[in-house]
C-alpha cells in the first residue's frame, strides 16, 4: 500500500524520515505548510499495491490547526474544548496511534517539583475512551490528545497536538504501526471476517399505542431475551433484544436472525400488539442495531469506514426525527465497544428490523466493509457540517455525497457477490424513501401469529398493577394444572414477570371477567406468596 505521512517538522520529524528512508526504496519528502507552520510530507511507494493510504490527512490537520473548526467539531460531539488552562486540577497527555494509546501521560496542576508520571490505559478507562472518541472523529491517525480535569470535576479537551514530540519507546511503537498499516491490504484479504448482531426492538398495544415490557413475553437471557435497560423505578425491562448465532456469511446471519424472531413469535403470537424497531419508535426508550466483528483486528480505518461506508446509508433511510432523539444519548459517530471474545460491536446504527430485505442488505454491506475497509479510505465525515448534518437528521446535506461512496463500494471485490440484496439501500435513497418505524414489522418479516389470540390490557401505576389477560377464544386446554399452595394463578406469557391473577378451582378455568358476570376476580397476592407460576397455554 501506498503510504503518505505529514508530520510537522520537528525532531521527531526527522527520525521518522531517517528511519522510513533507511527501511523503505524511494521514499519521497517535500516539506509543506500547513495553518503557517512547516510540515513534511513523507510519501512511501509500493510498487506491488494500487491501493493509496494518508496518515494524518491536510485535512485532518487544519482540523486540529484551526481552532473554530476544532472547538465545531467537538461542540457537534458534546464535546468540552477550551484552552483556558485557568482552574485545572490535573491534565493527562495521551497519545494514539492507529487506534492504540501508546502512553497517557499525568501532570498536576499547582504542585511544585512535582514529577510527572505515566499510566496505564487501565487506570482510567473513561479516560482513553474519551480520547479515542476524539481521535477518531477528528480523522487523525497519530495525535496527542490533552485532557484535563477542572476544579468543578469535569473532564474537557484543552489541545490536540497532531505532531507531537516523541519519546523514543513511543516513537519505536509508531514506526512498527505504520508498518503494519502498509501491509494492510495483503493480510486483510487472507481473513474471513465473522459477524454478529443483537438487534433491539420494542413492543407497543396496537390500539392505544401504549408500550409493553419486553420482560413480560421474554426471558432477560438467551437467543431471545430483554435489553439492560430497565424502567423507572420498575424492575421490568422495556426493551426486547435477539441475539442470533454469529456466522462469517451474511446471508446464513440474517437465517438465523429469522429464527431468532420465529423464536420469539411463539413466545407472544398476538394479534393486538405491534413489534417495533427504527430508533426510537415511542416513548423515551432509543434502540439499536449493533454489528459484531471478530477474525480481525480493530483499527481506526476500519471504524472510520463503517462510520462513512455503512452508517451514512443507514442514516439517509432512517426516520429521521426519531434518529435526532436517540443520537442525543445514543448512536454518536465511532460509537464501538471491546468485547470478551476478541471481536468487537459497532453500535452507531439504529435497529435496522424494520424489514427483512433491509437487514440483509445491511449485514452485506457490513461484511464488504470489514473485508475490504483499506479500500474505502475516504472520510466524507471530516467536517464540521457533516458531522452536524449527521446529530441533526440534515440528510440533504448527506445524500449529494452517497453516488460517490456507493461507487467505492462496488469497486471492491466482494460487491458482486452481494448485489442484488445491496440494492435496496441506493434504490431507497435516490427515490428519497425513509423506513416506516411505526409499521409492526413482524408483517415484513412474515412472522406468523395465533389466530384470534389477543392480549388484553388495562391502565397501571406500577409494575405491580399491570394488567395483560391471555384469552383463549377457543374451547378451554384439556388439563389445567392448579397451584396446591393458593387458589390464585397466573395466566401469562413465557417468561413474563407479571401476568393476570385470576380466581381459579381445580379443574375449571375461569374466563376473561369482562366477558362473563358468573365470574370474579381473584385476589391478587404478593410474589412471595406464590410458590410457582403456572401457565396456561
Amino acid at each position: 500500500m501506498d503510504l503518505q505521512l505529514i508530520y510537522q517538522q520537528n525532531a521527531s520529524a526527522e527520525k521518522i524520515c531517517s528511519f522510513l528512508s533507511n527501511t523503505y526504496d524511494r521514499v519521497k519528502v517535500d516539506e509543506i505548510h500547513i495553518g503557517g507552520l512547516n510540515h513534511l510530507l513523507i510519501k512511501i511507494p509500493d510498487p506491488e499495491s494500487n491501493t493509496r493510504k494518508g496518515l494524518n490527512t491536510l485535512k485532518a490537520i487544519n482540523n486540529c490547526l484551526d481552532e473554530e473548526t476544532l472547538t465545531e467539531i467537538l461542540k457537534a460531539n458534546n464535546i468540552n474544548f477550551a484552552t483556558d488552562e485557568e482552574g485545572l486540577i490535573r491534565s493527562y497527555e495521551v497519545l494514539i496511534c492507529d487506534l492504540d494509546i501508546l502512553s497517557t501521560r499525568l501532570v498536576y496542576h499547582g504542585r511544585n517539583n512535582y514529577k510527572p508520571k505515566y499510566l496505564r490505559e487501565s487506570e482510567n478507562p473513561k479516560l482513553s475512551e474519551l480520547a479515542k472518541r476524539i481521535f477518531l472523529i477528528l480523522g487523525l491517525d497519530i495525535c496527542l490528545v490533552r485532557l484535563a480535569y477542572t476544579t468543578r470535576r469535569r473532564l474537557r479537551v484543552i489541545g490536540i497536538d497532531p505532531s507531537p514530540i516523541l519519546r523514543e519507546r513511543d516513537l519505536n511503537r509508531i514506526l512498527k504501526k505504520i508498518d503494519e498499516i502498509r501491509e494492510m491490504d495483503k493480510l486483510l484479504p487472507t481473513r474471513n471476517v465473522k459477524l454478529g448482531a443483537d438487534p433491539e426492538f420494542m413492543i407497543f398495544n396496537s390500539k392505544t399505542n401504549r408500550m409493553l415490557s419486553a420482560s413480560q413475553f421474554f426471558p432477560r437471557d438467551g437467543v431471545v431475551g430483554c435489553d439492560n435497560i430497565r424502567m423507572q423505578n420498575r424492575q421490568q425491562r422495556p426493551v426486547a433484544e435477539i441475539r442470533p448465532n454469529p456466522s462469517s456469511c451474511p446471508l446464513k446471519l440474517s437465517d438465523n436472525i429469522k429464527q431468532a424472531l420465529d423464536s420469539a413469535s411463539r413466545m407472544a403470537p398476538y394479534q393486538n400488539v405491534k413489534w417495533l424497531a427504527g430508533s426510537q419508535p415511542g416513548g423515551a426508550y432509543s434502540i439499536g442495531g449493533h454489528i459484531h466483528f471478530s477474525n480481525i483486528r480493530l483499527t481506526a480505518n476500519l471504524i472510520r469506514a463503517l462510520d462513512n461506508y455503512l452508517a451514512i446509508p443507514i442514516f439517509l433511510v432512517e426516520e429521521p426525527v426519531a434518529a435526532v432523539r436517540r443520537r442525543r444519548r445514543y448512536g454518536s459517530l465511532s460509537d464501538y465497544r471491546v468485547k470478551d471474545y476478541g471481536g468487537f460491536e459497532y453500535r452507531t446504527p439504529a435497529s435496522w428490523l424494520v424489514s427483512q430485505q433491509i437487514t440483509v442488505a445491511v449485514l452485506c454491506l457490513a461484511k464488504i466493509i470489514a473485508s475490504s475497509y483499506y479500500m474505502l479510505s475516504k472520510n466524507f465525515l471530516n467536517s464540521a457540517e457533516a458531522q452536524r448534518a449527521f446529530y441533526t437528521g440534515d440528510q440533504d446535506y448527506l445524500r449529494p455525497l452517497f453516488p460517490e461512496l456507493w461507487a467505492d463500494i462496488k469497486k471492491t471485490e466482494m460487491y458482486l457477490e452481494y448485489e442484488e440484496e445491496l440494492q435496496i439501500i441506493p434504490e431507497l435513497i435516490f427515490n428519497n424513501t425513509t423506513w416506516n418505524e411505526k409499521a409492526d414489522f413482524r408483517k415484513a418479516w412474515k412472522l406468523k401469529t395465533t389466530p384470534r389470540r389477543h392480549l388484553r390490557s388495562g391502565s397501571y401505576n406500577d409494575s405491580s398493577s399491570q394488567r395483560i389477560t391471555q384469552v383463549n377464544t377457543t374451547r378451554p386446554p384439556a388439563a389445567t394444572r392448579v397451584s396446591t399452595r393458593t387458589n390464585s394463578r397466573r395466566i401469562g406469557t413465557s417468561g413474563s414477570r407479571s401476568g393476570t391473577r385470576v380466581s381459579t378451582t381445580p379443574g375449571r378455568v375461569v374466563s376473561n371477567p369482562a366477558r362473563s358476570n358468573n365470574s370474579r376476580q381473584g385476589r391478587i397476592i404478593t410474589s412471595a406468596q406464590v410458590r410457582r407460576t403456572h401457565i396456561v397455554r
